[in-house]
């Protein structure tokens, strides 16, 4: 009996306290419904604007050069290190030369002594024909000389060749670079042996870069080359690098039907890095869209409102959000083209409160 009473009295309890919530808030909403709200207003209207197209891409030397040499054998040392800015003809590494100098000394020898014959054989041929001349001597003898002769020159053609193949063997020794840029990917230290054709480093020519990326099908007709891009990266998050369409690849990729894109930006500083990831910006065919202010936009756990005024009071709308567009952001769904929507306030604006309206600069 006694716990039946105590159950009773906090079921009154209850009761009281929710209607004196009531009350109290029903006055509350009262106020906020009877008392309109100064606000300044814009009314939106359709306009046509040419929205940013952005895709994603990465950064490419626009020349990188692959590094190696041509002949097997020891580095003796390596003379630059990555990062370090070279010119064309700077050198990058030394092979061990030793074999080559001392083909070059013996190629050298077989030059002297292949001259030597055939000076001796170029005067015989010479003695032997101002015989011939005077019929001291018969034509198969003049023949000879000149055979023996050309022979000897023959032989001298081949042992120059030798040499200079012997001397580029020794000048190759000495790896240089082909290109103005940046030493990348350094692979080889001093006293490695060292493959022929194998990588030992990259030069990667940076002061201009290819910016590359991939393209649907639908922009083709619009992006050609001669079409200025914008180029941000997240390393630089307040630079826009700019840069012109220079490739347009005429066939898609087969499996992705993407077009590969290349344009190519300036980078005098060399901010900008092979493989770096960026976002490139075109803009887009003219097309007839909704703007509104950004700053008249909510945002709560992901979705977008903003009021407008319908019969006198402010009305809270979900709409669907596109891109940017300077201070303006675009509407793709949830107005309509007309509305009132309100550009001040915000915080102090609840669904259905009366406002006082006062026109804003559209």
């Amino acid at each position: 009996m006694k716990k039946q009473k105590y159950i009773a009295a906090a079921f009154a309890v209850l009761l009281v306290g929710a209607i004196v919530w009531r009350v109290f808030f029903a006055t509350e909403e009262a106020t906020v419904d009877d008392t309109p709200l100064a606000v300044t207003v814009q009314q939106v209207a359709a306009q046509e604007v040419q929205l940013p197209v952005t895709f994603t891409g990465s950064i490419e030397g626009t020349q990188s050069a692959v590094i190696s040499s041509t002949a097997s054998g020891r580095v003796v040392e390596v003379l630059v290190e990555d990062g370090d800015y070279v010119t064309q003809g700077t050198p990058l590494l030394r092979m061990d030369a030793v074999a080559a100098n001392n083909a070059v000394r013996s190629a050298a020898s077989t030059v002297r002594q292949a001259q030597a014959k055939y000076d001796n054989e170029r005067a015989n041929y010479e003695r032997q024909s101002g015989l011939y001349n005077v019929g001291a001597v018969a034509v198969q003898q003049l023949d000879t000389a000149r055979t023996q002769m050309l022979v000897a020159a023959s032989d001298l053609e081949t042992a120059q060749a030798n040499l200079a193949d012997a001397q580029k063997q020794v000048a190759d020794a000495c790896v240089v670079s082909p290109v103005d840029g940046l030493v990348a990917n350094r692979q080889v230290t001093g006293g490695q042996m060292l493959a022929a054709g194998n990588t030992a480093m990259t030069v990667e020519q940076m002061d201009e870069v290819y910016v590359t990326c991939q393209i649907e099908q639908q922009y083709v007709s619009y992006i050609v080359p001669g079409l200025q891009v914008e180029v941000r990266v997240d390393a630089y998050p307040d630079r826009v690098f700019t840069g012109t369409v220079e490739i347009v690849n005429p066939a898609a990729n087969k499996e992705s039907r993407m077009f590969l894109v290349k344009a190519r930006v300036p980078n005098a500083d060399f901010a900008l890095k092979p493989g770096m990831f960026v976002h490139v910006s075109v803009k887009d065919q003219p097309e007839t869209i909704l703007l509104v202010p950004k700053n008249c936009v909510q945002t709560k756990k992901g979705l977008s409102y903003l009021y407008i005024v319908a019969d006198g009071k402010a009305k809270r709308v979900r709409v669907e959000l596109g891109d940017d567009v300077g201070d303006n952001v675009q509407v793709v769904s949830g107005l309509e083209d007309g509305a009132q929507v309100i550009l001040d306030q915000i915080d102090r604006l609840q669904d259905g409160r009366a406002v006082a309206v006062q026109e804003g600069d559209v």
